[in-house]
């Protein structure tokens, strides 16, 4: 529980981290009941699973994780499985702290798939357990934080969560690493991230992320509500308190875009602590913090979006190109660094822009903000491209297919 209000106390602040502990009490006795009712009904999976597990032509997916919400799991579990819904294939979730009750039942699956758990005696046993039932037990995870001197070296900490912050995030990289080396596979949300899972020597797959069936519902009502005004707004989603390092990035360029066009305005959605060379646009600057269902409509009404980003850390290199597509399906043109995964996502100049350095910014964000006609036709091409890409049936396609390559091995 210490690791779970850390999360929520470094990424959302002191309120969401109550929230947190309300949210919590309240799914950890309903899914507590849950996992009694597994455990002590009549059950078809009471019985102990066989010695080798039966395999035939349709397989079922578990997943296991921890108990609180967050944006990894919504995007790495929930939106997962209605792809596989999608693809006819079944999956059901379970919290590891409800093990010792829902174990027979967790092994009458056919792939075990473990989200951003730490190895503990419990887990060790499971995994274990899994091995001996025949059941390829699948690592995954979205973020570099498995790695102990990659934290120690790269990873950018809130100012505020105190001196003991760093010591907590190397245990946890520790617990990490030695989950993954007892699991087959690995899985993660972008190719860079996958690479990195050479260290551990474990073979990799990627299921990038992609956008949910609500999500899109949502984007297609915001996007028929956007009005024509005179103000162009550049918007940054920053999500998390772990990202002032990144728009530092862009900071310049955004400077000088303001001091030169009065009809400009910045809309920052999420933790930022701006500079000081943000002061005199302070009037011009619009702050807000929203929960995911409300993202859409923020993204709509901006007419630039953008994705700073540090190149060359590895922990940044690894993150996805969510920004892109989540401004993509309502129109809005991005401007990204180009890391990785946003080189996979966007052709700079066609569906969104790639920045290198601070000249890039500059002259990125200039030619969007003069040229109306060029912000809707790349808007336009990164929806088109979000369709086809990162909406449910085709990551349904890309899901269906990772999992059966692991079943069939």
């Amino acid at each position: 529980m210490r690791q779970k209000l850390f999360y929520y106390y470094q990424r959302y602040g002191f309120f969401m981290a109550a929230k947190a502990v309300l949210y919590y009490i309240k799914t950890r006795s309903i899914h507590t009941f849950a996992a009694l009712n597994i455990a002590f009904h009549d059950h078809p999976w009471d019985t102990p699973p066989p010695p080798h597990h039966q395999r035939s032509a349709k397989f079922r997916i578990l997943f296991l994780t921890f108990s609180y919400q967050s944006d990894s799991k919504r995007y790495r579990i929930n939106h997962i499985m209605e792809y596989l819904k999608i693809a006819g294939i079944e999956s059901a979730v379970l919290y590891v702290d409800d093990l010792a009750m829902t174990r027979n039942y967790a092994l009458h699956y056919d792939i075990i798939v473990l989200f951003r758990l730490t190895l503990n005696e419990r887990l060790r046993q499971f995994i274990s357990d899994a091995k001996r039932s025949n059941i390829p037990v699948v690592y995954s995870t979205d973020d570099f934080l498995f790695d102990a001197e990659t934290i120690e070296q790269y990873a950018r900490l809130p100012s505020d969560v105190g001196v003991g912050a760093m010591a907590l995030y190397r245990e946890e990289a520790q617990k990490q690493q030695a989950a993954i080396q007892l699991c087959d596979y690995f899985l993660g949300s972008t190719d860079a991230l996958a690479a990195q899972s050479e260290t551990v020597g474990k073979p990799s797959f990627v299921i990038h992320n992609g956008l949910n069936q609500e999500w899109l519902d949502i984007s297609a009502r915001v996007a028929q509500t956007k009005v024509k005004r005179s103000t162009i707004v550049i918007g940054y989603f920053s999500g998390t308190k772990t990202h002032d390092r990144d728009f530092t990035v862009a900071e310049n360029a955004l400077v000088r875009v303001l001091n030169e066009y009065p009809a400009v305005t910045l809309s920052i959605v999420g933790w930022l602590k701006l500079g000081d060379a943000f002061q005199p646009f302070k009037k011009r600057i619009n702050r807000s913090l929203v929960p995911w269902w409300e993202m859409p409509k923020k993204i709509a009404d901006v007419d630039i979006n953008i994705a700073p980003l540090e190149m060359g850390n590895p922990i940044v290199e690894s993150k996805s190109e969510l920004k892109y597509f989540e401004a993509g399906i309502v129109k809005v043109p991005t401007i990204a660094s180009a890391t990785d995964s946003y080189r996979y996502a966007i052709t700079s100049g066609e569906n969104g822009l790639l920045a290198y350095n601070d000249d890039d910014w500059y002259r990125h964000l200039r030619l969007l903000i003069k040229n109306e006609h060029l912000r809707q036709s790349m808007g336009e091409n990164a929806y088109q491209h979000t369709l086809r890409h990162y909406a449910p049936r085709p990551m349904s396609q890309q899901t269906k297919a990772v999992f059966e390559e692991i079943y069939d091995r």
